[in-house]
């Protein structure tokens, strides 16, 4: 079965409320979206080409049910609205738990926000160009290292970045996380090898 457009959520600026009567001028351009994982809450960046980013955060039923055709212009749906980071952003994601929200820029910064008070946790200055990708470990990988939440992000440079929250956050270019690979493989055969030699299976 074909879908159909059921919402037309209007993009709204930095530094305004929700009620402010002259939104529909001074829009941003969005630049993501993501839902939270229980469905209730979608999460948008805006921004121009220049200057800051807004991340808002819509009630979906809200938005959805007053919104109805793609032509309306209402704001209708948006409880929180906060700046995200002082550039134009360029991807957006959330965490599995829904705690929490990873935006990437254009300056290659990335920015951890509390997803429920849209609240800023920490940054992070990766990469030399624009994310280009961003996503967070499984709740439980990033548990089992200690660490509240465990971010991924790649950028135009050809670097990688892990990103920690309250941790510690490196990167490293294609060629050489390919090297640490090979390491790591290299390293695990002849532990095996070793293993053998030393170890014989004894014989009945």
């Amino acid at each position: 079965h074909s879908g159909k457009a059921v919402a037309n959520l209007m993009s709204v600026p930095t530094e305004a409320p929700a009620t402010d009567s002259s939104l529909a001028s001074r829009t941003n351009e969005c630049r993501g979206c993501c839902f939270s994982p229980d469905g209730k809450a979608l999460f948008t960046i805006q921004s121009k080409r220049k200057g800051v980013t807004t991340i808002v955060k819509w009630n979906v039923d809200n938005a959805i049910k007053y919104n109805k055709t793609p032509s309306e212009k209402s704001f209708v749906g948006v409880t929180k609205l906060a700046v995200a980071c002082k550039v134009p952003s360029t991807r957006l994601s959330i965490s599995d738990t829904g705690d929490f929200l990873a935006v990437g820029a254009a300056d290659g910064a990335i920015t951890i926000i509390q997803a429920d008070k849209l609240s800023k946790v920490a940054s992070f200055s990766c990469h030399d160009l624009p994310v280009t990708g961003l996503t967070f470990a499984p709740n439980d990988i990033a548990r089992r290292r200690g660490y509240t939440a465990l971010v991924t992000s790649c950028s135009a440079d050809n670097k990688m970045a892990i990103m920690t929250v309250g941790g510690y956050s490196f990167s490293f270019s294609f060629f050489t996380s390919t090297l640490i690979m090979l390491m790591v493989l290299l390293l695990a055969f002849a532990t095996s090898i070793l293993f053998k030699h030393f170890n014989p299976i004894q014989q009945e």
